[in-house]
């Protein structure tokens, strides 16, 4: 009976503990809010301080740009019904220690179905009060 005890316990903390996956479903959720074309629904999963970067590249090496939240909002909502786009999220590695937590994820991106550039976004989430805020956001992309 102890050790039936014992598993029990073990297990219903497993799935407090991958309950605080919960970056994760703030990032899936800010990507729903992203295919919606949802700007205030974006706007709430981001840290008023928080800071968005590119990594691109071009003949001289790798290339950093800085953009705003509200930058990055404007683009996404400025995109025309006509033009059907998805950004295909591969695959999610998380690392949480309950107060921050980085979020992995490889991507294609498709524009009007042919695809259009792949790369990884790496968000750095915080956690405030019950809500996962991003702080931050890069991604890189390739032609």
């Amino acid at each position: 009976m102890k050790h039936f005890i014992f598993f029990c316990i073990l297990f219903f903390w497993s799935i407090g503990y991958a309950q605080n996956g919960l970056p994760k479903t703030a990032v899936q959720d800010f990507f729903k809010a992203f295919h919606k074309q949802d700007t205030s629904a974006m706007r709430s999963f981001f840290h008023v301080s928080a800071s968005i970067q590119t990594v691109t590249s071009n003949v001289d090496g790798p290339v950093v740009r800085e953009e705003s939240v509200n930058e990055l909002i404007r683009g996404i909502g400025g995109i025309p019904n006509e033009i059907s786009f998805e950004e295909r999220i591969k695959r999610f590695k998380v690392r949480s220690d309950g107060k921050i937590a980085q979020v992995w994820t490889p991507y294609e991106f498709w524009i009007n179905g042919k695809k259009s550039h792949s790369g990884v976004n790496s968000f750095v989430l915080v956690k405030l009060s019950d809500d996962w805020k991003i702080i931050h956001l890069i991604d890189t992309r390739k032609k």
